[in-house]
């Protein structure tokens, strides 16, 4: 009887861990914005933000990854840093793309169950530069 309670205790703590582990998605939206650039051609932007949260009950990790469409055509992808920041690049039509993303982090409270909780949110800029040309700055 103690040898089977013995084998079974670390699949038993095993599965408890793996209770512990869940992943959490987010995705912020930048509103779209309209520009016209130094040859006249009107173009529309806009971004994403896509946020993964996993968590596996000890550690937790954040990744980013930001998207940018022109006129609806994927221009630029790629990963951000923990904190939001990064320089990307990417290409459309022919031009180099270039975003410039920075954060600035602030605490936020909330009530939950009656409890007061603090939480940090990230305000993010992207700068986007065309051929060198700056041209809008994305928000989310």
């Amino acid at each position: 009887m103690i040898k089977t309670i013995t084998a079974l205790l670390p699949l038993a703590l095993l599965t408890g861990c793996a209770a512990l582990s869940s992943t959490t998605d987010s995705r912020e939206i930048s509103p779209a914005q309209n520009y016209r650039l130094a040859d006249g051609q009107q173009i529309t932007i806009h971004g994403a933000i896509h946020t993964r949260k996993e968590s596996n009950g000890f550690n937790a990790t954040r990744k980013q990854a930001l998207t940018v469409l022109i006129n609806g055509t994927l221009a630029l992808q790629g990963m951000l840093h923990g904190d939001y920041t990064g320089e990307l690049q990417g290409e459309w039509e022919g031009k180099r793309i270039n975003a410039l993303c920075s954060s600035n982090q602030r605490t936020e409270q909330r009530v939950y169950y009656g409890t007061l909780q603090y939480r940090y949110v990230y305000d993010v800029r992207c700068g986007m530069l065309i051929d060198g040309e700056q041209t809008v700055t994305l928000t989310f």
